[in-house]
């Protein structure tokens, strides 16, 4: 028997910040295998292609991309960080919405939501200025855990996670990172399911 959850179980400690971004500008540390213009491309070893399922033609309906932002760090400690304070503050000061296209590329990366991201930029079909993403506190509020999928028990530190930000074509190896949000009941989720749903017309992406 499964019993219900509670209705705020999966509720985050934080708050939702929301920014439309340029997709390309968004750092990476998972490698997107197959192309956009094919979703029905499969590869090796999977039931199906990481685009089968992503509509663009319409606008935005679903989860914002989960994004932290860049900082130098010495394995898990921040050494440097300007990126995340001016964003948190700007946004915070604006209702919890924005819109930034003065990113250096990798100064926000992807924590979840990479064939999105990969689809919005480079697909011929129906490509996007602008995505949705949220600011994920990572490193800045300790309900932001990194975990692997793994079973050696190899997590990968930020600093590797935000090296690849950074670099182009530099990636973690498949599924070695796993990050979660530790809800209100003390329950660790996937970021997906604790993000809030959004739906944005095409015209306010293109």
């Amino acid at each position: 028997m499964r019993i219900p959850e509670p209705i705020d179980s999966s509720k985050t400690p934080f708050e939702p910040l929301i920014l439309l971004v340029p997709p390309a500008l968004l750092g990476t540390h998972e490698d997107t295998i197959g192309d956009p213009n094919d979703p029905q491309w499969i590869p090796k070893g999977r039931k199906e292609s990481g685009f089968s399922e992503i509509d663009l033609s319409r606008g935005w309906d679903g989860s914002p991309i989960a994004v932290a932002a860049f900082a130098v760090c010495r394995e898990n400690e921040i050494i440097k960080s300007d990126i995340y304070p001016d964003i948190y503050r700007v946004l915070s000061a604006n209702g919890g919405m924005g819109v930034l296209d003065t990113l250096e590329y990798g100064d926000l990366g992807i924590l979840d939501g990479h064939h999105r991201v990969k689809m919005a930029a480079e697909s011929t079909t129906q490509r996007l200025k602008y995505v949705p993403v949220q600011l994920i506190p990572f490193l800045y509020d300790a309900s932001v855990v990194l975990d692997t999928w793994h079973n050696d028990d190899c997590v990968w530190t930020a600093e590797q996670v935000f090296e690849c930000f950074k670099t182009t074509n530099k990636f973690a190896d498949a599924k070695r990172t796993k990050f979660g949000i530790r809800g209100t009941d003390s329950v660790i989720r996937r970021i997906l399911d604790t993000q809030p749903h959004l739906r944005i017309p095409l015209e306010n992406l293109i």
